[in-house]
């Protein structure tokens, strides 16, 4: 499979075995000690984008992790890293963006009033079973990944439409503090 070759059409359990393969690594590089100190502690619950303050030890050496597990997969493939919100558990929210927003990131606007999402299914059983979860998401922002050229003619998908597969990242204690997404667009 060529990264860009964007006439080609790609069989769908090809795409998975890629991006699971850029999971799996990101599974052991992407240091899980790290996603609680990416804020700095007195940010870690704002609720308005502007108030993002991050710690730059720790923001900065994730943010180049998942960079770098974007260029491993021979698919045109995104990445995002999930924290839960320690002020409210049953919530999800993108804390690091690698080169294309997440489907599911939303904004954090600037006004008061932002309240983060609910866990989805797929991001709640990576975090709360330890399960590594697919899903297929129809949007038409898929076109726009697919325009920057990240994305792949996948035959069984049909577009325009996003591939993700959520895989748990742990700390040195095993605990999951984050949840890794890595995506494609389906053109």
């Amino acid at each position: 499979m060529a990264r860009n070759a964007k006439s080609r059409t790609l069989r769908l359990a090809a795409v998975r075995r890629e991006l699971a393969e850029v999971a799996r690594v990101g599974q052991m590089f992407i240091d899980g000690d790290l996603i609680a100190e990416a804020y700095h502690p007195h940010s870690k619950t704002f609720m308005c984008g502007d108030d993002m303050d991050f710690n730059p030890a720790a923001f900065l050496p994730l943010k180049m992790t998942m960079l770098r597990l974007e260029r491993l997969s021979r698919v045109p493939c995104a990445t995002t890293l999930w924290r839960r919100r320690p002020d409210m558990p049953d919530r999800g929210e993108a804390l690091v963006l690698g080169s294309f927003g997440s489907p599911h990131a939303g904004d954090k606007p600037a006004n008061r009033g932002y309240q983060p999402k609910p866990m989805f299914p797929e991001l709640a059983g990576a975090f709360l079973k330890g399960r590594t979860t697919w899903k297929t998401t129809r949007s038409p922002g898929a076109r726009n990944m697919a325009e920057r050229g990240m994305g792949a003619r996948i035959l069984g998908l049909g577009g325009p439409a996003f591939l993700e597969v959520f895989v748990p990242v742990r700390d040195s204690m095993g605990e999951i503090t984050g949840v890794l997404e890595v995506f494609t667009a389906a053109e």
